[in-house]
């Protein structure tokens, strides 16, 4: 078993960094605030923690060193060595307790500078976090099995460190920069990780593959840069791939081809494969986004058919356009003002994409771009469409029959136009 695997949430004897105490059992009530003071036990036993000028006034310390220790000044050098180990003779002897003395304001436990640079503690004590995070994560009863399991030192197989893996990511989603506060652990979010949660998931848990979208929150303005978005598109569409169970009995043959040798692969298999691979990008709606939690990137696109700009931002090499959209582009070509030149861009780059003339092209054509091209027209005709692209088209050369109805209103159209 993976040792990262097992580190991140196993309680059997986990060694604190620079330290060891007593395993902290997974318990019902407020994780947290255990958590928190599995922390200051630790630092304190170790002696990491801040010494008040009140603390000089116990009566145990006193008792111990009456003479070397009676003002802040004692606290420096040896003396600081003296009240440190006094105040631990005096938890171990019952004569205080560590929470009286941190809720006394006599001490206050603190990571020494750099402990929290150090990954091996950062993972330990996060791996803790995440931990008592679990009971509220709404984990599967397979991850609930996995997570037992490797609380117990126990080896996991391959499916249960997937399983394990998942319990651990729903763990990160509801992680909220409070969730560090509360426990203690806000030297170790603040300073290391700029207050980024994100960023504490891609450096000590990378296997997890945790996007800053799948967080309780985004981090601000994440989305203002470019390539943040197309991050996130290109996500969306890998999650909403086609499951193996799903695919027809060609796509089948291709991912078993695939898997067995890439070399009797021909060019349409591997289109097949790719299209395997993701969600046809231009099939994506608003609620995909909003199913991923990721619904505001839209607010740092400027104009309408947001979606469709982002799938277009996020595949230049493709040359997508707004237009090839199977849904959400509703009124494009309609537009009062800019409908016009937006009808003869797409008719004139489809028939180039398909090197025919404008007078060639069919209705499937223009309908594998857009169904929304001829529905923007009166009677959705094709002629037109055609005679807007191409002024030199008449009904007399257009060369198929039509309606009388539609011929009365493309006559009318087109003088409306040339008014």
């Amino acid at each position: 078993m993976n040792y990262e695997h097992a580190s991140a949430i196993s309680q059997a004897n986990a060694p604190e960094k620079k330290g060891k105490f007593p395993s902290l059992r997974m318990e019902s009530g407020n994780l947290g605030i255990k958590l928190k003071e599995r922390l200051q036990s630790f630092l304190f036993r170790n002696g990491y923690f801040d010494i008040y000028d009140s603390a000089l006034g116990l009566a145990g310390l006193k008792t111990r060193y009456p003479t070397t220790v009676s003002t802040p000044e004692d606290l420096s050098r040896e003396g600081r060595k003296k009240v440190v180990a006094a105040l631990q003779q005096m938890v171990e002897q019952g004569e205080a307790t560590l929470r009286g003395l941190v809720d006394g304001k006599f001490i206050k436990p603190e990571a020494p500078i750099g402990y929290w640079d150090d990954k091996e503690n950062a993972r330990f004590w996060v791996a803790r976090l995440l931990d008592s995070k679990m009971e509220l994560a709404g984990l599967a009863d397979a991850e609930k099995k996995a997570v037992e399991l490797a609380r117990g030192g126990a080896g996991l197989d391959y499916w249960q460190e997937q399983q394990l893996a998942k319990a651990q990511r729903k763990a990160f989603s509801i992680l909220k920069n409070s969730d560090f506060t509360e426990c203690g652990l806000s030297g170790l979010i603040q300073k290391p990780y700029d207050g980024k949660i994100h960023l504490i998931a891609s450096d000590l848990y990378p296997h997890l593959g945790m996007q800053p979208w799948q967080l309780s929150s985004t981090p601000k303005n994440y989305f203002e840069k470019k390539e943040n978005r197309i991050a996130a598109i290109h996500w969306v569409a890998f999650m909403l791939r086609k499951k193996p169970e799903e695919y027809r009995s060609e796509e089948r043959r291709v991912a078993q081809l695939h898997e067995k040798d890439l070399t009797m692969m021909d060019l349409e298999d591997w289109r097949t494969w790719n299209c395997l691979r993701e969600k046809d990008p231009l099939a994506l709606v608003t609620d995909d986004l909003k199913r991923f939690g990721i619904a505001k990137i839209m607010d740092h696109v400027k104009g309408e058919h947001k979606l469709a700009q982002l799938v277009c931002e996020a595949y230049p090499k493709r040359d997508y356009r707004v237009w090839q959209m199977k849904h959400g582009i509703k009124g494009y070509f309609s537009h009062p003002e800019l409908g016009s030149a937006r009808r003869v861009e797409a008719i004139r780059h489809t028939a180039e994409r398909l090197k025919k003339s404008i007078r060639q092209l069919t209705r499937e054509d223009l309908d594998s771009q857009s169904s929304e091209i001829l529905n923007s027209y009166p009677a959705s005709a094709l002629i037109f469409a055609m005679w807007e692209a191409d002024h030199s088209i008449t009904l007399e050369n257009f060369g198929r029959r039509l309606q009388l109805r539609t011929v009365e209103l493309f006559e009318e159209w087109r003088r409306q136009q040339a008014a």
